[in-house]
């Protein structure tokens, strides 16, 4: 059966990359946009994805675009609020422009897409919502006040969100990207993006657009997810999943912990040992106050079979029942 999805800024960049997977996952997808008419009308040319053009920072706008949606295509399943903007400045030379118009697009539009999708997804028992947040809404980033502020705003939402609906079907993740070769990130002065950005990533390039729609992928599912607001926080921007365990809130203030189960292979066609075996299992034990149980789950995705060069960018994960 197929799914209504939606992407804001679904046209460019990261959003561009989930548009297309979710239509080649068999899903009926809308992909939002604001201003960009020609970038809109080539990627519709390309890809015979829907677009609609709204802005997600206006309440307004949303109901209209959502309800027109609804109306073209049916009702909304899958919504991926990847809508960002950027405008840089040091705190104490940022105007209250730059500070609502960031907040405005990257946070205030979650409840302005959610809200008008929410009700219908509980009554029908079913729903994912995915918030594209960012490493920088976990550690802050210079001249990024209010993007920061913006994107640490988007996980407090989504875990609130996910215990609030997850008995009713309905699943909300958000993905913390690092570094993504996207408009934003390239417009970065190339002396700063080499010798500042870089240099944090061990392989020594930004992430593609392709690896986040990748990790989204895994959060979609049609069955029954995981257990509410878990998350998978490594310690430094951009990370390799290479050994046998994951961390969990590293820094155990949720007390969860989370296990590949799985030996290596004893080698490969190529040479190389990949670090688990095809099918190993994600184990999350729940602690700390809460009930004691364990949820397993299959491990097929490659994000938790990485080849020993596969760059991971899914810097934090939140799910629900």
């Amino acid at each position: 059966m197929a799914r209504v999805a939606v992407v804001t800024g679904g046209t460019r960049g990261i959003g561009a990359a989930v548009s297309r997977a979710l239509k080649a996952a068999g899903n009926e997808v809308a992909a939002t946009y604001h201003a960009n008419d020609a970038a809109a009308a080539k990627f519709k040319a390309e890809t015979g994805v829907h677009v609609y053009k709204w802005d997600v920072a206006k309440y307004e706008d949303c109901v209209a675009g959502l309800a027109e949606v609804a109306k073209d295509l049916g009702p909304v399943d899958i919504l991926v609020n990847n809508a960002g903007i950027t405008k840089d400045g040091m705190f104490h030379k940022m105007t209250p422009d730059q500070w609502y118009d960031v907040i405005n697009t990257n946070l205030n539009s979650l409840f302005n897409m959610c809200r008008p999708v929410i009700e219908g997804m509980r009554e029908r028992g079913f729903g994912r919502i995915i918030n594209i947040s960012s490493i920088n809404g976990q550690k802050g980033q210079m001249g990024q006040a209010n993007y920061s502020a913006a994107k640490a705003g988007d996980l407090g939402f989504t875990k609130a969100l996910a215990q609030e609906n997850a008995n009713k079907g309905v699943t909300v993740n958000a993905i913390c990207p690092g570094y993504i070769a996207t408009e934003m990130v390239l417009a970065v002065p190339k002396d700063v993006l080499e010798k500042a950005i870089l240099p944090q990533i061990p392989v020594r390039r930004l992430g593609q657009p392709e690896e986040v729609a990748a990790a989204l992928s895994s959060l979609r599912p049609t069955t029954r997810a995981l257990s509410p607001a878990r998350r998978c926080r490594p310690t430094a921007a951009s990370t390799w999943l290479r050994s046998g365990s994951i961390c969990v809130d590293d820094d155990d203030r949720f007390g969860r912990e989370a296990r590949l189960q799985g030996s290596p292979q004893e080698g490969s066609a190529s040479g190389r040992k990949p670090p688990f075996q095809c099918e190993p299992e994600l184990r999350f034990t729940a602690r700390s106050g809460h009930p004691t149980r364990t949820d397993t789950m299959p491990c097929r995705h490659p994000l938790f079979t990485p080849s020993p060069l596969q760059k991971v960018y899914l810097l934090q994960w939140h799910a629900s029942l």
